[in-house]
This record gives C-alpha cells, sequence and structure tokens, in this order.
C-alpha cells in the first residue's frame, strides 16, 4: 500500500432484461495499479450483473498484469419489503 493520492472511475450501464430483471454492465480504472508496474490491462475491470425478483448474479474480471486474474463471482438474495405485494400475498 501506497500514501501517495491515486484514482479510481467507474460505470454503470443498466439494461431492462424483462419484467421483473434488470442486467448491469460495469467497467472502471484504477490508477493505483497503473504506479506499481503491472502488465496488460493492469488498471482495468469489467463486470455484469442481473437482478431478478429475488437475487442478484454479479460477476467482475480484473487483469492483475504478472499476478493473474481475479474473477469474483456472488449471488444475493433480497428479501421483499413489507409493503411489496408479494409481501403481503403471503
Amino acid at each position: 500500500l501506497s500514501d501517495e493520492p491515486s484514482a479510481a472511475l467507474g460505470t454503470e450501464v443498466t439494461l431492462d432484461a424483462g419484467e421483473n430483471a434488470r442486467a448491469f454492465l460495469r467497467a472502471g480504472l484504477d490508477s493505483l495499479t497503473l504506479d506499481h508496474g503491472l502488465d496488460g490491462f493492469r488498471a482495468a475491470t469489467f463486470g455484469v450483473g442481473v437482478k431478478t425478483l429475488q437475487f442478484t448474479f454479479d460477476y467482475a474480471f480484473s487483469a492483475l498484469g504478472d499476478l493473474g486474474n481475479a474473477h469474483r463471482f456472488s449471488v444475493s438474495f433480497n428479501f421483499p419489503h413489507k409493503g411489496a405485494r408479494r409481501y403481503r400475498e403471503r
């Protein structure tokens, strides 16, 4: 780690993937990894996600040069809020 200032920038695009689902495309850059001599797409990250009524699936890719690549997966369960029609119908 370093005490030097760094910057990170990211963006996300949301796409409607159906009546009850959305898809997300993500990309980002991190200047901290640029400054440490890693080769390749060392500062770029990419990701995708899908959110349905109750589940969210996410994937992210980070190229770390000589260190290899990082692949991150996550699955989340979303509890409905008490005001939701799905919650009241139970």
